[in-house]
């Protein structure tokens, strides 16, 4: 009982501190401007180098452009999603006032901003140029309520209904402050010729252990638990090698906890591939099949034991993602598949 009333506090006191830091009435650095502001666009996006995104669940996403080019990473120099800063930019450029919210539901979308938005800082120069406060869709989502601040002026009195020209729906999801969004889901990205070792490692058959050497152009070698094969099928071997430029995850982790994360790091693996590369560069991903869902059954009614769509993996990093059976059936092959002897 005791121990649940100090969990309380703190979710208490975590909640407090949150509305606090996001309060929009609350910072005083902020001065009210004399009149609404209207001007939310940016039409130099270019020289845009710095966009802060923070909502009032204590995500925050800050994202940077290299500077002298068109690239874009996280604060650690991660690869972000480039679909995203496009998508952001654009708006940021075409980006315009719809109307006025009506006096007498501005009140209202003031207290729905207060609780729950996503603040945008975008940065010209490394200069804050203008800092946008994103609210809730309109009803008809196609409208989204937003409000304005630039540093010459102040915090606009009151907010706008805003959208992009020729765009249907509503601006929000544009904001996102949520990391695992932004981050870029590629995990194998190699240029066959710079492919040195791939490593195949399966934990419920190891009969179909393999490793694959590459010099780079057309000399390959394949190995089972250090015995190398004397002959296989070269034309599988390099075909197998290409699927290795573009392997992605289908999601990052959103439903599980620490704790079952554990508890799926402590159950037995399926499958682990590794790959090295001339560069230098090496990359290892562990797979773990999910049960399937009770009363799942195949096409001949077979209750199913095991989800045929997707499985958990552990990137190197440590980070949990979704990885579909679609994708990672090109890579999980078994070696006699170049080898062209029998499945035991």
């Amino acid at each position: 009982m005791k121990k649940n009333l100090i969990i309380l506090l703190i979710i208490v006191v975590i909640a407090g501190l949150s509305y606090m830091a996001f309060n929009l009435n609350s910072e005083k650095t902020s001065t009210l401007a004399e009149e609404g502001l209207t001007n939310f666009a940016i039409v130099d996006t270019g020289h845009i180098d710095k966009i802060v995104l923070t909502n009032t669940f204590g995500q925050k996403m800050v994202v940077v452009r290299t500077a002298g080019t068109t690239d874009w990473t996280n604060e650690a120099g991660d690869c972000v999603q480039e679909e995203l800063i496009n998508n952001i930019l654009e708006t940021i450029y075409r980006i315009k006032v719809k109307a006025n919210v009506p006096k007498g539901m501005s009140e209202t979308v003031l207290n729905n901003l207060n609780q729950s938005h996503t603040k945008c800082e975008i940065y010209v120069n490394n200069i804050l140029e203008k800092t946008y406060f994103v609210g809730t869709p309109t009803p008809d989502h196609y409208g989204t309520y937003m409000l304005l601040e630039m540093p010459d002026k102040g915090r606009s009195p009151e907010p706008m209904i805003v959208y992009v020209p020729g765009f249907r729906g509503t601006l929000q999801p544009r904001f996102n402050a949520d990391w695992r969004q932004w981050a870029c889901s590629g995990i194998f990205k190699y240029k066959p010729e710079n492919v040195k070792k791939i490593t195949l490692k399966n934990f419920e058959h190891p009969d179909r252990d393999f490793v694959i050497e590459s010099d780079g152009s057309k000399e390959f070698k394949i190995s089972h638990h250090g015995e190398y094969a004397q002959i296989f099928d070269t034309t599988r071997v390099r075909d197998y090698i290409l699927k290795f430029q573009k392997i992605h995850f289908n999601q990052y982790n959103y439903t599980m906890n620490e704790e079952q994360i554990d508890s799926i790091r402590n159950s037995n693996p399926y499958v682990q591939i590794s790959v090295e590369g001339h560069d230098g560069k090496n990359v290892s991903v562990i797979c773990y099949k999910i049960k399937a869902g009770k009363g799942d059954v195949d096409l001949e009614g077979n209750l199913l034991k095991w989800n045929q769509d997707v499985m958990w993996a552990f990137l190197d990093n440590g980070d949990l993602v979704k990885v579909q059976y679609f994708v990672f059936d090109k890579i999980i092959k078994p070696k006699q598949y170049f080898t062209r002897e029998p499945l035991r």
